[in-house]
């Protein structure tokens, strides 16, 4: 017996998830597999391609990208570790260049890719969803783009590298709000959204996410912004540093910068994650409101699951109405691999030798 890795088999169960009214075109740069098109850019281009229709990039790997339509674009995944239950190797969809969403793209969603570069995100309401992302950056890339950016969703995704913003096309403050981040992991992470003379930020709302702090004292979240059910996890160091009358002295990493008006509550810190080795978090204005957050020691981190917390944690029903807290908590758990949603073939098994009758076994579950 033998096993056998079908890029048909994660098509299909893409496409049982897509909108029976919309067109649904499928690229992939291996000539021999008969698809519409064999490089993305020209799939959003094409005439044939319109407002709602849906791009199913097939794994491989391509160039970056610039979308001005409103478009569904759904991968195979990133396979970030992969996943246990799947025997089959999954075929992931890695894109090499920026992915830029531009003018007359709002109300596009994108899912399932590795993009090793970074996200332009130029247009509001935009939805993502298991992504493996070096960095996005809010940001208007063109004349055709808006100053005004907002109702942002991004979930079950990983970003390894920082969230920023970069000055607008035409010199104009860029405003950006509403943005929402759900059951995300940010690794060696940065976070620069604060007010500035070209950026006006109203805040951001982070649920169920994981943050490693980067080796630097000034990382941070941004500013008036909402955690709950957040888990934070800082690095240690062995710098001292004197900031208000307190003295920082060996101990870990903050991951929340001193002044920045955050709201945080049922959240779980390991280590000292706001700077103070008296006082890890203290719930006056100064530094940020809050109520029910723990710390706790990194014993409790789970080495056989990405970023999970043991059983035995404290911190394991710690979340609003005794909800796990992190990634694997609340209504959508981080799924590993950044597979599509929907029905997938998980083993299958078939006959090393055609016969007249052939034993195939087929084994399937639902990606949420």
């Amino acid at each position: 017996m033998k096993k056998l890795s079908l890029l048909t088999v994660v098509i299909t169960a893409m496409s049982l998830c897509s909108s029976i009214s919309a067109a649904t075109w499928r690229v992939n740069n291996n000539l021999s597999a008969d698809a519409h098109f064999t490089n993305v850019q020209d799939a959003i281009d094409s005439e044939n391609v319109s407002d709602g229709d849906i791009i199913l990039i097939e794994g491989g790997d391509y160039d970056g990208f610039s979308v001005n339509k409103q478009l569904t674009i759904i991968g195979t995944g990133y396979n970030f570790r992969g996943n246990e239950d799947i025997e089959i190797p999954m075929p992931i969809t890695k894109i090499a260049g920026s992915v830029n969403f531009i003018g007359g793209s709002e109300g596009s969603s994108i899912s399932g890719l590795y993009l090793s570069n970074n996200l332009n995100i130029g247009q509001s309401n935009i939805s993502i969803s298991k992504l493996r992302i070096y960095s996005i950056y809010f940001t208007t890339l063109s004349d055709n783009s808006t100053n005004n950016i907002s109702n942002v969703i991004i979930s079950n995704s990983i970003v390894a590298n920082r969230i920023d913003h970069t000055e607008s096309y035409d010199s104009d403050t860029l405003v950006l709000g509403n943005l929402i981040f759900s059951n995300c992991c940010f690794t060696y992470w940065y976070i620069y959204l604060n007010n500035s003379s070209d950026l006006t930020f109203s805040g951001a709302t982070y649920d169920q996410c994981f943050f490693v702090n980067a080796p630097s004292k000034y990382s941070y979240a941004g500013e008036r912004s909402t955690f709950t059910n957040c888990v934070f996890y800082g690095f240690y160091t062995t710098s001292s540093e004197t900031v208000d009358g307190i003295t920082e002295i060996q101990g870990y990493h903050y991951v929340l910068y001193r002044d920045n008006e955050n709201a945080v509550s049922n959240c779980v810190f390991f280590g000292y994650c706001f700077g103070s080795t008296v006082n890890a978090f203290r719930d006056d204005s100064y530094y940020h409101t809050g109520t029910d957050n723990i710390i706790i020691g990194d014993e409790f981190l789970s080495s056989g699951n990405y970023y999970g917390i043991k059983d035995d944690s404290p911190a394991k029903t710690h979340g609003n109405n005794g909800q796990e807290v992190g990634l694997y908590g609340g209504s959508s758990p981080f799924s590993q691999g950044g597979y599509p949603s929907g029905p997938s073939i998980t083993h299958l098994t078939l006959p090393a030798k055609a016969t007249d009758s052939l034993s195939v076994k087929i084994k399937a579950k639902i990606i949420e």
